[in-house]
């Protein structure tokens, strides 16, 4: 949101310009406007997303086959605590998973609880 505001700050300048001559004033105000949408621009750039911020990052990638039969419990992958504050999950590539019985719970990715 940030960064197309800025982009629309930028690209604004040029086309008021089109339209006549700029006068000492407006001159003035554009290019004031100019620097705030290039530092706006640029604090997009380096602003890091929440999940950075956070530290928690949680990923499971190519994990094998997870069955339950009885109300056991598989995992193949990764279990946690969401715990308070955000982060990221992502599973990628995982296998099949069968859960069977009262209870039973297979996981082949990311798990949080």
């Amino acid at each position: 949101m940030i960064m197309s505001a800025a982009l629309l700050g930028i690209a604004s300048t040029p086309l008021c310009w089109l339209r006549g001559g700029p006068s000492g004033g407006q001159f003035i105000g554009a290019t004031v406007q100019s620097a705030v949408a290039i530092i706006a621009l640029a604090g997009g750039f380096l602003a890091r997303p929440a999940a950075a911020r956070s530290g928690r990052v949680y990923s499971a990638a190519d994990t094998g086959e997870a069955r339950a039969d009885g109300g056991a419990e598989a995992l193949s992958g990764l279990r946690g605590d969401a715990g308070a504050g955000g982060g990221s999950a992502t599973a990628e590539r995982t296998g099949p998973a069968t859960a069977g019985g009262s209870g039973s719970i297979a996981i082949t990715g990311v798990s949080l609880s």
